[in-house]
């Protein structure tokens, strides 16, 4: 049984185009990926801290909803918006593990945690990149015009 995934980008799948493609679908399936795997740990949160459940629920919808913004190439803000959101999320965890690791102690790292931090790093990487070819893409050349007097 194949399964194929259909991307309704509009974008002719020439050889110019397949690499951006196979950009959005590594992009769109980290951000899902990450965002599924903060939902999943929301139950396992409410038990010993409401707001900690509450947070990993609000991350994990916002990651999932971010695949819109990729798929449908939306402006630049979009992309700056999600870099700067996961970004923040990385900061957080590398946040609250700093005060462990000057104390002496090590960071317990579940394979949980390295699939979502691995996520979120793959994700900004790729919307940079992303970024960057969608400013190649915008620069044209302008014929100069000569007007007639």
């Amino acid at each position: 049984m194949h399964i194929h995934l259909v991307l309704h980008t509009g974008m002719n799948l020439d050889s110019k185009n397949k690499l951006k493609f196979a950009l959005i679908v590594a992009a769109i399936s980290s951000t899902a990926i990450a965002g599924i795997l903060h939902i999943l740990m929301m139950p396992r949160s409410l038990d010993h801290d409401l707001e900690e459940g509450i947070f990993f629920l609000i991350s994990g919808i916002l990651q999932v909803f971010w695949i819109l913004p990729i798929i449908k190439d939306w402006n630049k803000m979009w992309y700056y918006i999600g870099i700067g959101g996961t970004g923040v999320l990385f900061a957080l965890w590398l946040a609250e593990r700093i005060p462990r690791l000057v104390e002496g102690g090590g960071i317990r790292l579940s394979a949980n945690t390295v699939a979502i931090e691995g996520m979120q790093i793959t994700f900004i990487i790729l919307c940079i990149v992303l970024l960057q070819r969608k400013s190649k893409e915008k620069v044209t050349t302008v014929k100069p015009q000569i007007h007639k007097l």
